[in-house]
């Protein structure tokens, strides 16, 4: 096997593991948190108004960005105060008495990943929840969910950068390998140094045997 032809087995062989360990690198970013449960339940109607709205999340979330609404059919939030966090569960107190009717939570959280997700339901106090469109301005469904959450200072986003520094960082140990191989393989053809050739080497006069210039 020529150097060359080694060189470009040892190239293919390191692109086909970088481009392993960036798709498992890659994938966990897809697979962002969903709401599990809540109570009141999606679409539940329960006949004593609830003093607060809780989201119960499948993993843990980021302790910025939470926003959690509820408004009635003409579009005012009976939130009070912040939501609060614990791990995977949120829990949004609201003002009180909660009158007869239909509400619709609208929340907004940030994954473990970084990334913002959102989504709405409904539940009725005394009455089967009818769905409306009454949009606060500051409604969570405003911002889109396909972008990245800002991050601490000083760290980037997770899911965004790392696949693609790990596909730099893999390709040139691919290159560097193959390098290094050709390198290695060449010399071995070459074979080791005579005394001859390293005193041509030196003087720059190639010698015969018995040490006479030629």
């Amino acid at each position: 096997m020529t150097p060359f032809t080694l060189a470009r087995a040892a190239l293919a062989v390191a692109l086909l593991s970088a481009a392993a360990l960036a798709f498992g690198a890659a994938a966990p970013a897809s697979a962002h948190e969903q709401l599990a449960s809540s109570s009141p339940g999606v679409g539940e109607r329960v006949d004593v108004a609830p003093e607060t709205v809780e989201l119960t999340f499948t993993a843990d979330l980021i302790t910025i960005g939470a926003v959690v609404i509820v408004v009635d059919a003409e579009g005012h939030n009976w939130s009070d105060g912040e939501p609060l966090l614990d791990g995977a569960v949120v829990t949004q107190y609201l003002e009180a008495p909660l009158p007869e009717g239909s509400y619709q939570v609208r929340w907004r959280v940030v994954s473990g990943d970084g990334h913002p997700i959102s989504d709405t339901f409904m539940f009725g106090v005394g009455v089967e929840p009818t769905p409306f469109e009454a949009v606060p301005a500051d409604s969570p469904t405003a911002a889109s969910t396909d972008s990245p959450a800002a991050a601490p200072a000083g760290s980037a986003p997770a899911g965004t950068d790392a696949p693609r520094l790990i596909i730099v960082a893999a390709i040139g140990a691919a290159l560097a390998l193959a390098l290094y191989l050709t390198l290695t393989a060449a010399g071995r053809r070459r074979g080791p140094r005579t005394p001859a050739a390293a005193s041509a080497d030196d003087s720059g006069t190639q010698k015969n045997p018995e040490g006479e210039p030629q």
